[in-house]
């Protein structure tokens, strides 16, 4: 859900808050995109995923 903005625009977000929190957050996310887990993301596609689980 933190990328529910985009994943760059989740990252601007995080690299403009500066706090300790949006920097663990930051190295989460780059960590995991170096992993390939955001190969394949897109916001309207997690969004609609979440539309469908949290309508079941």
């Amino acid at each position: 859900m933190l990328c529910g903005g985009g994943l760059a625009e989740t990252e601007a977000y995080l690299l403009a808050d500066g706090s300790d929190d949006a920097a663990r957050a930051l190295d989460h996310l780059q960590c995991s995109e170096d992993a390939g887990d955001f190969a394949d993301f897109s916001v309207e596609d997690q969004a609609s995923s979440y539309a469908d689980y949290y309508r079941a």
